[in-house]
């Protein structure tokens, strides 16, 4: 099958606006799941990397030298602000949607 008219100008804007809007229309559902799903997993994933932190502290806190528990709750601090900041990126949903192609399916009538 071979294309018979590209569409050029005002014409194919005017197709790609139409063809835009109905497409973020009914991806509207699946977006809002995908970003529900995506919630539940930085949710448990930031629950399972507080608990983590919170065991290391404790442990670090119950070496014996001020000096060396000291340093290592300063080194877990950073760890854990820089472990934030990642969390805090994984928040951030930028939605985007990208045609490739736009193509319009017509019967063509046969004169056979």
């Amino acid at each position: 099958m071979e294309p018979h008219k590209y569409l050029h100008g005002a014409d194919a804007e005017t197709a790609f606006e139409d063809s835009a809007g109905v497409a973020e229309s009914q991806g509207k559902p699946v977006y809002d799941e995908l970003v529900e799903l995506h919630g539940r997993r930085i949710a448990s994933e930031k629950k399972n990397g507080e608990h983590a932190f919170q065991a290391r502290r404790r442990m670090t806190e119950k070496i014996g030298l001020a000096a060396v528990r000291d340093h290592r709750l300063r080194q877990l601090e950073q760890e854990y602000s820089t472990w934030q900041g990642r969390m805090q990126e994984k928040t951030r949903i930028i939605p985007d949607m990208a045609p490739i192609m736009i193509l319009r399916v017509e019967r063509q009538d046969s004169h056979a």
